[in-house]
This record gives structure tokens, C-alpha cells and sequence, in this order.
């Protein structure tokens, strides 16, 4: 019987004080981590898990955005156990002083000294009033400003940024222990045997969310600046935030264009042995370790026919038994995957559904390409199907439109 595959990932090695993000892993947690993982695994590189075929389970590893305490803690740690590992880098804050929006948007609503009762964004035209009296309205201006930066391009966000960092007197320079990967640094690992470097976008948006002109700037400039500097090419790339909303086909066709030769996501499992290699899963790690560590780690440990037919769904009699029809979120590559399914177990697809129906788009393997409010109108009490289960913004969307029959396959 083959061996199980695993991918994981990891963004910082370090405190985990004011972690908000919950991407920092603390040093002594991540050498137990180290400690586990070549106890029970073989550690391989991306490219030799990629082209494995023996009985021992495996598992890589990989950091994304390129902080640079990958190259003062983490990479020092892992190279005197020669410890193969792949590096995702943002190429837009390589040799900056400033953070990461993700982080810099904690810094303003949290870490700001003068009093503020609002700050004001022109939105789309608009003016937006976002506050920050209290400590619930920062919390709420930080989650409207996360989902503000996700949908917009590179330089809309420094605009909103430089527009916020003014009204709160804060300086542009970032907090240290946030600071990115130098390109310096980034040559002298790209030198190293034991590491990959691969590319991550330009400044950490949701590709999903963008249009068209922006997600192939994110892509290609992410691409040609990683290159540039470590003078290699770059053939592998990971999805920020790595959900369903991170990438569709138009994405994957511009990796592809790029050279791209596999893309990778964020989903708790281990992969398939006919996973697709633009949609490759990797484990989100958090600062566990011991019996919590090994708990987690079971989520990896699926990866036969029969965890491929898993579900759960929103209530707890609302499980997909005894079903002859369904109708298949989306028109991409997880869809394909889902239907492809379906159809060996025999259930009938009535269509696939979008969120929004282009003119062009009628038909999908044959099948109806229908929007949600058609979906609601016609088939409202069928089950419906989505392929990952972060998308909760989609669920939330039809349990708001009364869809109920809700279930994701994992």
C-alpha cells in the first residue's frame, strides 16, 4: 500500500504574543514539531513528494510570505537537521521597511497612540467612516478593512494604507519582528540546496476577488521580481489565504502561461493520488504540539477512495445519504472533481451553479449553468455540493437566500 503525502505550511517562527492572525508558531513549539514530523515521516522536498511512490508516509514543508524570520530562526534550525524546505515569497515588500497589509491594518487599528474617533476612506467614490472609539469598533473596522484589502490590487491598498497611517500620525515603518526576506538574503537562500523559492504574489490579495488585468499583475510580476533576483526560474507558486475563492481556471491559466508547474492551497488533508497539480493541499500550522499535535495531524491522514466521500453539512440530520440528484457549486477544477464523483456513484446533476452567470456561460459538462437566484427559485429544497470547506461566505450567502441543504465535500 503506498504511503500517505503531506504538504504543510507555515508563515512565522517566533512570538506569539498579539498573534491575530494566528500565523506565528513559537520556536521551541516548532523544533517539537520538527521533532514529530521525523519520528513518523519521511521529509522530502516538494519535487521528491511530488514524484514518491513507496510505502512510508512523507510530508514537506513549506513557509509562505518570506518573513525574515524564516532566515534568522526557522531555516537555521531545520538546516542542521538537513531539512528540505520551500519558501513562498510576496515579491511586493522584499527590501521594504513597511508590513505586510495584513499585518499593518492589526498595527493601525490596535497599536495606534493618538485618539481617533473614525477614520475615512473615499470608497469607490464614497465616503467611508470606519470607527475606532471602542475596542469592538476596532475589532470591527480591522475585520470591514481585511475584507476591503482582500477585493482590491497593490496600489489601491497602499493608497487606503498611506490615507490611514496619516490620520493616525503612525510612521510608515513597520514593526521589526514583521519585517520581510531583503533580496540579499533571498540570494544566499536560493543558493542553498535545501530550499526552493517560489512565488506568492506581489502583495497578498485574494486573486479570486480581483479582476482580471490585477490577478495576472499579482502573478506575473510576482513571478519575474522572485526570478530577477534569485536568478532561477520559478515553477511553483502558492495561493494566498489558499481557499476556493484564491483561484478558477482564468488564474490557473495564467500560472500555466507563466511557467508554473504546480500551485498549491490550504486544506487540512493529505493529498490525493490523483490530486490536480494546480490545487495541491497543504495543512495549515498552528502552535500545537504533543497529543494536540498528533490530533491535528489526523486530519492529514485521509486519502483513500472512501475519505473522498465524507461530508458534513450545516445541521445535524442534513447529511447527503440516500441522495439521487444534486446540484454542483462552481464551474473549475474542484467542480469537475466533484461531478466526476458523482457521476461514478450515480447521482444525477441537475446543474452547476455560479455566483454570478456570465452571457457565455450556459452549459458545464453537459450540464445547466444556473445563478443562485435561479437555483432558489427552481430548486430550492435539492442539495447542493461545494468542494472546500472554507468557503463559508458562499454557505452564508444561500443560507441567507433559504438554501438549507448545504454540504461540503472534504
Amino acid at each position: 500500500m503506498k504511503g500517505k503525502k503531506l504538504i504543510v505550511v507555515y508563515h512565522r517562527i517566533g512570538d506569539t504574543t498579539c498573534d491575530y492572525n494566528r500565523i506565528v508558531v513559537n520556536r521551541d513549539v516548532f523544533i517539537s514539531q520538527l521533532d514529530y514530523f521525523q519520528e513518523k515521516y519521511l521529509v522530502l522536498s516538494l519535487d521528491e513528494l511530488q514524484n514518491y511512490d513507496g510505502e512510508s508516509d512523507c510530508i514537506a514543508i513549506t513557509f509562505d510570505d518570506g518573513y525574515e524570520d524564516f532566515w534568522t530562526t526557522a531555516f537555521p534550525i531545520m538546516e542542521t537537521r538537513n531539512i528540505p524546505v520551500t519558501v513562498f515569497v510576496c515579491s511586493g515588500r522584499i527590501d521594504q521597511s513597511d508590513e505586510m497589509w495584513m499585518n499593518e491594518i492589526i498595527r493601525m487599528c490596535f497599536f495606534h497612540s493618538k485618539y481617533v474617533e473614525k477614520i475615512h476612506l473615499d470608497f469607490c467614490g464614497n465616503n467611508v467612516a470606519l470607527p475606532l472609539k471602542s475596542a469592538d469598533d476596532r475589532v470591527k473596522t480591522y475585520n470591514t478593512l481585511r475584507r476591503m484589502f482582500c477585493q482590491i490590487g497593490n496600489e489601491k491598498k497602499k493608497q487606503y494604507i498611506e490615507s490611514i497611517q496619516k490620520q493616525l500620525g503612525l510612521s510608515n515603518v513597520g514593526r521589526s519582528e514583521y519585517r520581510m526576506l531583503s533580496s540579499t538574503q533571498i540570494v544566499e537562500l536560493a543558493s542553498n540546496k535545501l530550499i526552493t523559492i517560489g512565488a506568492h504574489t506581489v502583495s497578498h490579495p485574494l486573486l479570486g476577488e480581483l479582476d482580471e488585468i490585477d490577478f495576472r499583475t499579482e502573478i506575473q510580476a510576482s513571478i519575474h521580481s522572485i526570478e530577477r533576483i534569485s536568478n532561477k526560474k520559478v515553477e511553483l507558486f502558492s495561493y494566498p489565504f489558499g481557499n476556493i475563492n484564491s483561484y478558477n481556471d482564468k488564474i490557473i491559466q495564467v500560472l500555466q502561461s507563466c511557467g508554473i508547474k504546480r500551485a498549491y492551497t490550504v486544506e487540512n488533508r493529505a493529498l490525493y493520488e490523483d490530486e490536480y497539480d494546480y490545487t495541491i493541499p497543504r495543512i495549515y500550522m498552528y502552535n500545537v504540539e504533543g497529543e494536540a499535535l498528533e490530533s491535528y495531524m489526523d486530519l492529514g491522514d485521509k486519502n483513500t477512495d472512501e475519505d473522498k466521500d465524507r461530508y458534513f453539512g450545516m445541521g445535524e440530520n442534513d447529511k447527503l445519504v440516500n441522495i439521487d440528484k444534486v446540484l454542483i457549486f462552481g464551474i473549475g477544477q474542484n467542480a469537475t472533481a466533484v461531478a466526476n464523483r458523482v457521476l461514478q456513484k450515480n447521482i444525477k446533476i441537475i446543474a452547476f451553479v455560479v455566483s454570478e452567470k456570465k452571457e457565455q456561460e450556459r452549459t458545464f459538462m453537459g450540464h445547466e449553468i444556473w445563478n443562485i437566484s435561479e437555483m432558489i427559485k427552481y430548486a430550492k429544497e435539492e442539495p447542493i455540493i461545494i468542494k472546500n470547506n472554507q468557503d463559508f461566505r458562499i454557505v452564508e450567502k444561500l443560507s441567507k437566500m433559504g438554501k438549507n441543504k448545504v454540504h461540503w465535500w472534504i
